[in-house]
């Protein structure tokens, strides 16, 4: 048979295959987690893996034709999505961060994995996999925090200019990290930049901290820096139990920065005993709270 297309992920001893061109997902055991890692990694001849894992290669075909005959029926459930074409990419070009925010579900960017930084080489593989030269692509640019890696965002800009492919970048950001030269590169490739900011200092320096005195005064240093821009600046607040009940507060000073828009959310994956939690009830009777106040203030 044909060789297929298969990622395989692996935490804490449980395997999970993913099939990227149909989205699908497929739980296995170590056993053919560790055989499928060994396909898709270092060798797809059946002959060499039956012989490592001392099992029949029929065994293999078997595990590789279920997998391509699922991922096949799920593909047909929606022609109208599988004649389209992937338009946004969305690259965590570095597992790793300068900060250490309390409530963050990426483990510091490392996803529970070691630090490391994606290089050009597999940047080029997914672009080259999922993009056309007939559509507008656009490229998230993610981590971690992805400019650790701006050097990787560079060549990734040299390389779809050299293949002639239409692109626009994003990226979220903390922005503490910003030097000139990345900011004039931003200014004349970017078309958004989303930077993670969760309001008033006093909130914010408790929640978002790293090797910076203050993550709030060096976020507010680098908008000031970048009110002359070509592009749209989005700012990321997340709310925890320490201005759940300053909303609007919180929604007022984020609103007199000099940013196009704003997204608050509350915040997750933290434990129920931490000082950072707030239930999903308690987040919206605030939020009530806050349109009451505003309609109350319109009339």
């Amino acid at each position: 048979m044909c060789s297929i297309d298969i990622h395989i992920m692996e935490n804490n001893g449980k395997y999970v295959v993913f099939h990227p061109e149909t989205f699908s997902l497929f739980n296995v055991s170590k056993e053919i987690g560790e055989i499928l890692k060994f396909y898709e990694e270092e060798s797809k001849d059946i002959h060499v893996i039956a012989k490592k894992f001392n099992v029949i290669e029929n065994y293999i075909m078997d595990i590789l034709k279920y997998i391509q005959q699922k991922s096949s029926l799920n593909l047909t459930k929606n022609l109208e999505w599988t004649n389209g074409v992937p338009r946004t990419l969305c690259l965590i070009i570095s597992q790793d961060c300068n900060l250490r925010c309390a409530y963050c579900y990426a483990d510091h960017g490392t996803y529970m994995r070691e630090k490391r930084l994606m290089d050009i080489e597999t940047a080029k593989k997914s672009i080259d996999k999922l993009f056309s030269c007939n559509s507008l692509n656009t490229i998230l640019f993610f981590g971690g925090e992805p400019l650790l890696n701006f050097s990787l965002i560079k060549e990734i800009d040299s390389y779809m200019m050299a293949v002639g492919l239409n692109v626009k970048y994003t990226a979220v950001t903390n922005g503490t990290i910003m030097n000139d030269e990345m900011k004039h590169f931003i200014n004349n490739k970017f078309f958004n930049l989303c930077i993670s900011l969760d309001g008033i200092k006093e909130i914010n320096d408790q929640q978002r901290y790293g090797n910076v005195e203050s993550v709030h005064d060096c976020v507010i240093k680098t908008l000031e820096e970048l009110k002359y821009r070509k592009y749209s600046i989005s700012i990321k607040s997340i709310i925890t139990k320490l201005g759940v009940d300053r909303l609007e507060e919180v929604e007022t000073y984020i609103g007199c920065l000099n940013i196009d828009s704003t997204a608050i959310e509350p915040v997750n994956e933290v434990q129920p005993d931490s000082r950072f939690y707030i239930s999903d009830e308690e987040y919206v009777k605030y939020i009530q709270n806050l349109d009451t106040v505003s309609n109350a203030s319109e009339k």
